[in-house]
């Protein structure tokens, strides 16, 4: 059955996709940190080998394809928690002051990210029990199970309504502490 979110076809494009990742963070690390000097034809030379490599490469794609969503949700999230700490009356120097200040904060960070890496490259390389669907192949998922590993079970677990109750009842929870505070702007 057809549904508006199925994103099947854009498969054949990861390649292009992820060249394009690649070139571009590669090109933009370069210029801010300046590491050649002012030449920015050497650095899009480096930032085009290097995409191009990495398409050569069929598992580094697939490690880069299975690790950009994780980090598209973490980067979502941080921006979530941004404007919720916003919503609290925090300023723009409040938020850089905690981040250079705390470097717990930053670990926290670091860690997360290293975990989204090692587990798509254990992924990738290691999950020798998975065919191309990345259901298992001893017990097939069924849409609604939790149980079992892999990508189906995540996924699983994120539409669960359970946990799409929870989700509606934190956001419930933080609207009305904003409301309570008695700031929300909407009470004049």
């Amino acid at each position: 059955m057809a549904t508006p979110l199925n994103m099947e076809f854009l498969q054949a494009f990861s390649p292009i996709f992820t060249f394009l990742l690649i070139f571009a963070v590669t090109y933009g690390i370069l210029s801010y940190t300046k590491l050649f000097g002012e030449n920015k034809n050497l650095y899009g030379i480096i930032a085009f080998a290097l995409g191009i490599m990495t398409i050569i490469f069929t598992k580094l794609t697939d490690v880069i394809t299975t690790m950009v969503p994780w980090l598209t949700v973490l980067v979502i999230f941080l921006v979530m928690v941004l404007v919720i700490f916003r919503l609290f009356g925090a300023t723009e120097e409040d938020t850089a002051h905690v981040i250079r200040r705390y470097a717990g904060v930053r670990w926290t960070l670091i860690i997360v990210m290293l975990i989204i890496v090692i587990a798509s490259v254990g992924v990738t390389f290691f999950n020798d029990r998975a065919d191309d669907s990345g259901l298992s192949k001893e017990n097939n998922i069924t849409d609604g199970d939790v149980g079992g590993t892999g990508t189906k079970a995540a996924e699983a677990t994120l539409v669960h309504p359970k946990v799409l109750g929870l989700l509606l009842i934190l956001l419930i929870a933080t609207m009305a502490i904003q409301l309570l505070s008695g700031n929300a702007g909407l009470i004049e």
